[in-house]
């Protein structure tokens, strides 16, 4: 069967699909075959939720299942240009970039089945022939040459269902590797094709309609069509149309940005971003689409970071990013760089080399004059063992085999590099080549530079074992994020030259020697397909374009997104920027004084501009933290609490209302929400509780846990919104937590017994409150005339000590302490009960004195005074406001 439609109708289709198969033949194997590694990600997510188990399933790439059926794996395109390179270096001819063309070119005459007595230039055939000789001569096949291999497999049916997933082109050597892979499929070869039917891109472009007529033969079918479509989908069905009639189409899940620069639109994109996560959407729902990494990659990671966004981005995480892995990359350009005195500098390291006195050598070589010749290091540096290092590079010939500079490196990293993990990184990378026969057979010699750029390959891949993971934003190219799961999508440089992106001009072929295929607008053509494909159910679509650009000074906006202000806006196709959406204006914490300008005119009366604040702030005083504004009493404890840890703090989120926004992680259930429920637990617990005959009823505990209690949700309702990858992790720390409660109840009630001591019903989660406070007592114990007074705690982190703790981020206690002896009881101790502490200790307790209740009336006496001199404290480091706090500034620090 084949399908066509947008991915939310494939997918929905797919799911049925696939319970009506595992209702009839639960045991029958499904294999799928998708687009990118990625989607197949997308796709593994999407099935997993609705069909929760995925037994005996494969998943592949094209390559991938050619790969399966051969055994074999493949070039890559660096092998590919590395051989290609050599082969025009023999030649004389070295132009650099010239390999890629090359490459291109090959995949072209092999994906599409033409003979290389094709091309007309004598020169370019005999470098295409030369270098199918040496694959052949030395066993060695490209992707193309593994495809060619699978179609000729002779091999029996591998599975019992083939599902084609989001593969929209279909050259002449994948159609063959698709019909034996039908063969080599016991029941059915299904496709799922992401073209919408009556589309203007799919009527008006004979490459979809091939692609469409290809499937419908493969499948022996016509394509089942969607039928309705979403209001996104319908945008894409008149992309390219070329109807001028078209309907007032509403749509306000598609927006249209523009920014004056890169650095302003990934700005724009950031801004937005904290809106929609202050308003309750979640990181991992949001998703940013880049068709040029190099144009963005400068100021992307700097704006990400400055507005506190987790993203992940596979380009940015390669090992030679790490600095570490950088420096010791670096070792091998020395030589390179003629010893420069700044490429020495530039591998300096304490953790990477055994260099005596490295800070002093490294000051010493700063106050250096300027290096021209490698042997002026003897002349200025005495330091032998770095001395040594520049000679041993120096020695290194220009030329030699891959064993030789492979054996000598070996040597060197034993002498120079500390056993670390980048030292065992690079003797991987060494490994690799001496027992990598490609090497060998291609370079009998090659050149030191040559050499380098082998091991930078190495140092460029991505550093998986560091990848970020969870609740946090994507990053991707137009390719990666098709067919995705995720709700919001950000598409930047829509442009002509960004995207679409042409192919420079042919260098080596025209289209008449490829059978006039015109590879150019072939890949316009999936540009398009791509482009098309995020416009599915549901989705919230951002499109940006650029007026100007930091790199070109002027810019043209992309046909493509011409095409959807066309269509969305035929009124206003002509008239500039009538429906353009303005992001919405988020400020940093640094700028909250921006912000609240008009807030704090009216608050600081002898600060008539903001440029007077911000002069004052830059050298303050403490009298300048002593404002004059209304305070409201009583005051809740832990508002108080805020006070006692940072007067700073208070003012700005209890003044000025500055909230930080939440930071959402689904890959785990909120402490918050933990706590909550346990404080449910452990109230309904103690106030049902009979000393003389105490009952723990496990069963009930773990209902009340695990579905809920009163209002509080239970940890199974947070378990569901958790993906399926992440869920056994919390699975099992909820298991941690249910059982340290059950202990701890045990616990609590011998110690109770045996001390003798009861539970004040009476105050269980009463709050009280006098002239000044109010506040809600967790717990109070009672031993005749004697009480306790307890907070509980339920992270896993206790108090370090508490009885400094207790006069800043417990400082609540001692209001409760107060409160509780104005209704005539005396209190004897104060204190957490830590409910998930591993050490087992658990109580941690202090003594109420006169020094605690004298130091309460000094924060009090601080507050009623309007102080709000920022305090430096151990929580500063996790402050929201660390960046703009001014208590560095201050003429002498204040310490608590």
């Amino acid at each position: 069967m084949f399908f066509c439609g947008d991915y939310d109708f494939l997918k929905t289709v797919l799911t049925k699909k696939i319970k009506q198969i595992k209702q009839k033949e639960p045991l029958s194997k499904l294999t799928f075959v998708v687009h990118t590694n990625q989607q197949k990600i997308y796709l593994k997510e999407t099935l997993a939720e609705n069909l929760e188990i995925l037994a005996n399933t494969e998943f592949y790439t094209l390559i991938d299942i050619s790969k399966k059926l051969t055994n074999i794996e493949p070039l890559g395109d660096f092998e590919k240009e590395l051989i290609l390179k050599k082969l025009l270096y023999d030649e004389g001819i070295k132009l650099d970039t010239l390999s890629e063309d090359f490459n291109l070119l090959l995949q072209q005459l092999k994906e599409y089945q033409i003979p290389f007595q094709k091309i007309k230039s004598n020169w370019v055939r005999n470098i295409l022939t030369k270098y199918q000789i040496f694959l052949k001569d030395n066993g060695y096949f490209d992707r193309e040459d593994v495809h060619e291999l699978a179609i000729k497999k002779d091999k029996e049916p591998f599975t019992d269902y083939l599902f084609i997933f989001g593969i929209k082109s279909v050259p002449s050597l994948h159609q063959a590797l698709f019909k034996k892979l039908k063969k080599l499929t016991k029941r059915e070869l299904l496709v799922f094709a992401p073209f919408i039917f009556d589309s203007g891109y799919y009527q008006n472009y004979n490459h979809f309609k091939e692609v469409r007529h290809f499937y419908e033969t493969l499948t022996e079918s016509f394509a089942v069509t969607q039928k309705e479509l979403d209001k996104n989908s319908k945008i894409a069905s008149y992309l390219f149309k070329h109807d001028y009639n078209i309907p007032k189409l509403e749509n306000h899940s598609i927006k249209i940005m523009e920014a004056n620069s890169e650095k302003e639109e990934i700005e724009n994109v950031a801004k937005e971003i904290i809106h929609l996560v202050i308003n309750g959407v979640s990181w991992d729902k949001i998703c940013i689409i880049i068709p040029d990494f190099n144009r963005y990659l400068p100021f992307l990671k700097e704006i990400l970071n400055r507005y506190y966004i987790p993203y992940y981005l596979a380009e940015e995480n390669r090992y030679i990013n790490s600095p570490n892995y950088r420096k010791l990359y670096m070792l091998f350009e020395i030589k390179l760089k003629s010893f420069s005195k700044e490429s020495i500098l530039h591998i300096l390291s304490k953790t990477l080399f055994s260099i005596p006195d490295i800070e002093q050598l490294e000051a010493h070589i700063i106050s250096l004059p300027s290096i021209e010749d490698p042997k002026q290091w003897q002349k200025y540096i005495k330091n032998p063992v770095i001395l040594s290092l520049i000679q041993q590079l120096l020695d290194l010939p220009d030329k030699d085999s891959i064993e030789n500079y492979v054996t000598f490196f070996d040597n060197f990293i034993k002498e120079f590099i500390k056993p670390c993990e980048e030292r065992a990184y690079l003797e991987d990378i060494l490994f690799s080549l001496k027992t990598n026969s490609f090497y060998k057979t291609l370079f009998k010699e090659i050149s030191y530079e040559d050499f380098t750029k082998v091991i930078k390959t190495f140092f460029q891949k991505e550093n998986k074992t560091k990848k970020q993971r969870g609740n946090i934003i994507s990053v991707l190219k137009p390719t990666g994020a098709e067919g995705n799961n995720f709700e919001y999508i950000f598409f930047v440089g829509l442009n002509q030259d960004i995207f679409p992106k042409p192919l420079r001009e042919e260098l080596l072929t025209s289209p008449l020697e490829l059978n006039n295929l015109d590879y150019k607008f072939h890949i316009i053509f999936q540009q398009l397909a791509n482009f098309s494909a995020i416009f599915d159910k549901n989705k919230n679509i951002y499109l940006s374009y650029l007026t100007g650009s930091i790199y070109t000074q002027q810019t043209s906006t992309s046909t493509f997104l011409e095409e959807i202000k066309r269509i969305l806006y035929p009124d206003w196709f002509y008239k500039e920027k009538k429906h353009l959406y303005t992001p919405k204006q988020i400020y940093l914490e640094k700028e909250f004084r921006i912000q609240y300008a008009n807030e704090l005119k009216e608050i600081l009366k002898d600060l008539k501009s903001i440029l007077e604040r911000k002069q004052k702030y830059e050298n303050p005083t403490t009298e300048d933290f002593v404002i004059d504004i209304e305070l409201r009493f009583p005051m809740y404890a832990t508002d108080f609490q805020l006070f006692a840890v940072c007067p700073y703090r208070f003012f700005l989120e209890k003044i000025l209302q500055i909230e930080e926004y939440p930071i959402l992680d689904r890959t785990k259930i909120p402490p918050y929400e933990k706590g909550l429920l346990i404080h449910e637990i452990l109230k309904e617990f103690f106030l049902e509780l009979d000393l003389d005959e105490p009952i723990i009823d496990k069963q009930k505990l773990k209902k009340q846990f695990y579905e809920g209690i009163n209002d509080k949700k239970g940890i199974n309702h947070f378990l569901s919104q958790i993906p399926p990858s992440y869920r056994p992790f919390e699975e099992r720390r909820a298991y941690d937590l249910f059982n340290r409660l059950i202990l701890f109840l045990q616990e609590d009630i011998d110690r109770l017994k045996a001390q003798n001591i009861k539970i004040a019903k009476e105050f269980l989660e009463k709050r009280l409150k006098n002239r000044m406070f109010i506040g809600r007592l967790d717990r109070v114990d009672q031993d005749n005339d004697n009480y306790y007074i307890y907070d509980y705690k339920t992270g896993e982190t206790p108090p370090k000590n508490i009885k400094k703790e207790v006069q800043t981020k417990y400082v609540q206690l001692i209001i409760y302490k107060q409160l509780l002896e104005q209704k005539g009881k005396k209190v004897k101790h104060i204190g957490i009960i830590s409910i998930n502490d591993k050490t087992g200790r658990t109580y941690y307790t202090v003594s109420p004195t006169e020094e605690l209740d004298q130091h309460l009336k000094e924060i009090l006496h601080r507050l009623i005074s309007k102080n709000f001199t920022p305090i430096q404290t151990d929580e500063c480091n996790y402050c929201q406001f660390l960046d703009i706090c001014p208590k560095d500034h201050l003429p002498s620090k204040n310490t608590n």
